[in-house]
């Protein structure tokens, strides 16, 4: 394979390998200059300022597979826009500009990624500083959504950009973003050699200027935007004093220096004529400065701001076009637009438009008459809910942040930040989740044990809504399962093997917030097991923990702990590198709690926590997640602890699940035993800050499976029943985490754990029964859970059969 192919394949750019037979097509032979103006014109969208979405899938990346003669030209404009979809992104860039560095001369446009409430890592800093400086002098565009700023050697006080004095002479729009709000100077592009720049925009800057010093003028610099900025008087006179500056965007930035001197005569004369464009967002008292902006065309403004300036005369005479926004989080009254209408506006204007989100259901139910209102005169009016959603603008006033370009997953961040009253604003963040296309191949393979994924009305979905942030998990009472993807296990085995009668998803709807999931490793992939039994030919622990982020994602004030043990094989170093990358790859790893100590309910919304039940210790410079029980796990133990924590965190567990007793009645006394002399440990009260972890599942040798055991027989009381009854009894108690088989069969097992009124004396009503799933395609037992034979195609002794599936079992 040749080197070029090799790193197409690399940077998954198309590479066609064996060339196809166009004698008969004229479009390859098509001039290189016709391609490029073809592939131009495909459409490639990028991010809109104020939303946070999925990026579409970039279409020209196709082209080149059509015929091998478009790859020159398809990679041409491939990197003409070169925007990343994770930070791995631009470390691979990086390296591949290094390699071939004839392509630092296609790029036109960079647009590199941020990290929405964290600060950039030295490295990503270092690296995406080294890709501006290898560009040629061919960029046009940079958009950095990361803090690049570095301190000036001489003047601590003063901010630079890094880039290569020079290097970008072409440079005609450039976007900066800062997490740093102490005042520093505007940066001087023309001593950076950028004096080309006609676009300029500030997110998150406190900027001044020393008026002792003049600012070098950008003379072909025509538009400038401030979004959460805040301006020092000395930097209106900046921008004040640029000949051909036509557009001002204002938003979330303190605008009452501009204010203040737009109002003086010389800076409004430096106004007039040149401004011709104006986005505000702010309010503030004086306002009789718009009247004075001669000049000024078109005006975007907030709905809050137009709610202050009803009057016609409150407007300058040359303004053309007035666009008034309105966020979704407002409710317009009618009576404004009544005022506006009735001061003469349709004479005036040649356009007004009203800007709304298409959710915005209390204003278009309006729109007839805003129509009615504002026909006539000469001023076309129109009500625009075409343009893209703007459910985001509640999320840009509550965080202050720069949203564009955020970073793939960033948008996740931005939910924990928004008030809890406002999520109801925000309807597109739930399925706003990562990739669609990636998350509909994981639940598609992994199906079989995760179930189908279904918007669930059960309260218990959502039980953890009503905790405070700042409840300890030590102290909640948590609902579990013990091999909590054995429900779908059928064939001989399934007697010893299926501990489970619904699916993830239903056991994570029905209350659960702890699962068990068992693995192994083959061939290099990471399967899930129990004992030595392969639950399904396609899953792996990957799209398990997809489905688990599809869940979070419908319901992002729950937590799930996920316990993860090796039940097939040993921890080899290639099953724990590959399960620290399924947990801390950059774009999952805001879906789990990144440290080795048990979180606060408010810092484990939204994620899940790892417990291990074997250690990282064959990898190497890493910083190991989740909380180790690897250490001291006893099998087969009644009760025994595991210290997991620097300041002696400690786990008390019960995990008697070979139990004594040659019958049902046994066998269920000798497990009930030990589970209830764990609960009482739990809510005795001597150790309130530690966590407990009861197993309510097992079975006994070749007598007892863990359907009898757990749900009983020939009128015998199972373990399930037994426990709810005691659970009920001690009602209001932290119990910790309670772990059930056959958590499906019995509908009190959760609100019984959640100190919820049961009726202990119903017979047990679920999902699903034992009866209700001996058949189909989940397989299963038969009508009694004990029976003592199991109907097969031929003939075999369920002793037989019994023996061998222990063997390969590990509970």
């Amino acid at each position: 394979m040749s080197s070029e192919r090799k790193r197409s394949i690399k940077l998954r750019i198309p590479f066609i390998g064996s060339k196809p037979d166009n004698s008969k097509s004229k479009a390859a032979t098509l001039p290189n200059e016709i391609l490029l103006q073809i592939f131009r014109g495909v459409e490639r969208l990028r991010m809109d300022c104020t939303e946070v979405g999925r990026r579409p899938n970039d279409h020209v990346r196709s082209l080149p597979l059509v015929c091998r003669m478009w790859f020159d030209a398809g990679q041409t404009v491939l990197y003409e826009l070169v925007e990343f979809p994770a930070v791995s992104s631009v470390f691979k860039f990086h390296r591949t500009l290094v390699r071939t560095p004839r392509l630092c001369k296609l790029v036109r446009t960079l647009i590199l990624p941020g990290r929405l409430g964290k600060r950039c890592p030295e490295k990503l800093h270092k690296t995406m500083i080294q890709i501006v400086g290898l560009l040629s002098d061919n960029l046009e565009e940079l958009h950095v959504a990361t803090d690049v700023m570095q301190t000036s050697p001489e003047d601590p006080a003063r901010m630079v950009l890094p880039i290569p004095v020079g290097a970008h002479p072409n440079l005609t729009s450039l976007e900066l973003f800062s997490t740093s709000h102490a005042l520093t100077a505007l940066p001087n592009f023309v001593q950076l050699g950028l004096s080309n720049l006609q676009s300029l925009a500030f997110h998150g800057f406190a900027l001044r200027w020393e008026r002792s010093f003049p600012y070098p003028i950008l003379p072909h610099l025509t538009s400038i935007s401030f979004v959460s900025c805040h301006l020092s008087s000395s930097i209106i006179s900046v921008i004040s004093a640029h000949p051909n500056l036509k557009k001002i965007t204002w938003r979330k930035t303190a605008v009452t220096p501009f204010i203040e001197l737009v109002g003086v005569s010389d800076i409004v004369m430096a106004y007039q004529g040149t401004i011709t464009h104006l986005d505000l967002d702010r309010l503030n008292e004086d306002l009789g400065w718009l009247k004075r902006a001669s000049g000024l065309q078109h005006l975007v403004i907030s709905y809050g701001l137009f709610s202050t300036l009803l009057d016609v005369q409150s407007y300058p005479t040359d303004l053309r076009t007035l666009v008034i926004r309105v966020p979704i989080f407002y409710t317009p009254e009618m009576s404004h637009f009544e005022s506006f209408a009735t001061s003469g506006i349709q004479n005036h204007l040649d356009q007004l438009t009203i800007d709304v989100c298409k959710h915005h259901t209390k204003l278009l139910q309006h729109k007839e008459q805003l129509t009615t209102l504002f026909n006539g005169g000469t001023m076309r009016f129109l009500v625009d809910d075409s343009r893209a959603c703007r459910c985001m603008a509640p999320v840009i006033a509550f965080t202050g942040d720069l949203l564009h370009p955020v970073a793939k997953y960033g948008w996740r961040y931005i939910r924990r930040v928004i008030p809890k009253e406002k999520v109801e604003f925000v309807p597109f963040l739930a399925a706003a989740a990562l990739d669609q296309a990636q998350m509909d191949g994981h639940l598609a393979a992994g199906a079989a044990l995760l179930g189908s994924f279904e918007q669930s009305t059960d309260p218990l979905a959502g039980w953890m809504s009503s905790q405070p942030d700042s409840t300890s998990l030590t102290s909640l009472s948590i609902p579990g399962t013990h091999d909590s993807l054995t429900w779908n296990v059928t064939g001989i085995v399934a007697a010893f093997t299926r501990t489970q009668d619904i699916s993830l998803f239903k056991q994570l709807d029905g209350g659960v917030r702890f699962i068990d999931l068992r693995i192994g490793e083959v061939n290099g992939m990471v399967n899930l097991y129990h004992g030595s039994v392969r639950l399904d030919e396609t899953a792996q622990l990957g799209d398990i923990f997809w489905g688990l982020y599809r869940w979070l994602d419908a319901h992002s004030t729950e937590t799930v702990v996920v316990s993860v043990k090796v039940d097939n094989g040993t921890s080899t170093a290639s099953l724990q590198q590959t399960v620290y990358d399924l947990v801390t790859g950059p774009d999952v790893r805001d879906y789990w709690v990144q440290s080795a100590a048990l979180p606060t309910l408010g810092e484990a919304r939204h994620k899940a926590i790892l417990l291990r039940r074997f250690a990282f210790d064959q990898l190497q410079n890493i910083t190991p997640i989740g909380i180790d029980a690897s250490l001291g796990w006893s099998d087969n133990n009644a009760a025994f602890s595991i210290v997991y924590g620097p300041n002696s965190e400690t786990i008390y567990i019960e995990d008697f699940y070979n139990v004594e007793g040659t019958d049902v009645a046994a066998a269920v006394a000798s497990k009930y035993a030990a589970l209830s002399a764990n609960l009482d440990l739990a809510t005795g009260g001597q150790f309130p800050d530690q966590l407990f972890l009861s197993f309510a599942s097992g079975y006994s040798g070749i007598n007892v499976n863990p359907a009898s055991l757990a749900q009983g027989s020939g009128g015998v009381q199972g373990v399930n029943s037994m426990a709810i009854s005691y659970l009920a009894g001690k009602r209001g108690a932290r119990f910790g985490v309670v772990l059930f088989d056959f958590f499906g069969s019995d509908s009190r097992l959760a609100p019984a754990v959640l100190s919820q009124e049961v009726d202990v004396t119903a017979s047990p009503t679920g999902v699903a029964t034992p009866s209700s799933t001996s058949t189909g395609s989940h397989g299963g037992y038969g009508s009694s859970a004990a029976t003592s034979s199991i109907s097969l195609p031929y003939p075999i002794s369920v002793s037989l059969i019994a023996v061998a599936t222990l063997s390969l079992l590990s509970f």
